[in-house]
């Protein structure tokens, strides 16, 4: 703020941004500036409610070179960056997160892209809405479904007008919801399923550019909607 004249508070507060990403790269349990404690003071000034994305320091886990004062810092473990992105979800105003960077994902940086895929990152999520942009919202798809080796094959169209952004796609089993998110340009998907998972019916919604979902259409496997149909 001192030395580049950018206020970013001013910027959030008067909903100047579609998304804030402060870096917040402390720990839960730092005692003078706490991940949480930092998340919520930017949480409060969002008072435009615009996407507040805080960026995690990923590339601290497993990196033992950092140094305070000269004196050699721990590195982070993977269960501290999952503790963030919970402690994300518990925060009203707060809406996802950034991870930086890369890196530690691509080279699975003390195992951490083993252990969000198996957490908090088990099952793909939409982009929140924007809907301070427009509210476009896609119409509600024809649907068909139909059981083949290892899962279900989806067959999704719109009866009339373009093809919305994503898919979303939604596979109720013997074991619950299996969701996945396939491209609007996509008329059919396939859904992975283990062994034994015992598909039931099938949900499918269009979603916008801006992240507004669309009315959605059930079919039960081997069953056809028709457009208009829930």
């Amino acid at each position: 703020y001192s030395t580049l004249y950018a206020d970013a508070r001013k910027w959030e507060r008067e909903g100047w941004l579609d998304y804030l990403t402060p870096q917040l790269y402390w720990t839960v349990e730092s005692e003078h500036q706490s991940y949480p404690k930092l998340l919520r003071w930017w949480a409060e000034q969002n008072v435009k409610e615009r996407h507040l994305w805080p960026g995690n320091f990923t590339s601290r886990v497993g990196d033992r070179s950092r140094k305070t004062n000269g004196k050699p810092q721990p590195a982070w473990t993977a269960d501290e960056i999952i503790r963030q992105i919970e402690a994300t979800r518990e925060t009203t105003g707060a809406t996802g997160n950034v991870q930086f960077s890369m890196k530690a994902l691509m080279k699975n940086f003390g195992g951490i892209a083993d252990k969000l895929k198996r957490t908090v990152y088990a099952e793909p999520a939409l982009v929140p809405e924007s809907p301070w942009l427009g509210h476009e919202t896609p119409m509600r798809p024809a649907i068909s479904a139909r059981a083949v080796d290892g899962g279900v094959a989806v067959q999704m169209k719109m009866p009339r007008g373009k093809a919305p952004w994503q898919w979303l796609v939604r596979v109720r089993t013997n074991d619950g919801w299996r969701t996945d998110i396939a491209p609007g340009g996509k008329h059919q998907r396939i859904v992975a399923l283990d062994g034994g998972a015992g598909a039931r019916e099938v949900i499918v919604s269009g979603v916008s550019r801006l992240g507004r979902e669309g009315p959605a259409a059930t079919a039960k496997i081997g069953g056809v909607t028709k457009p208009g149909e829930r």
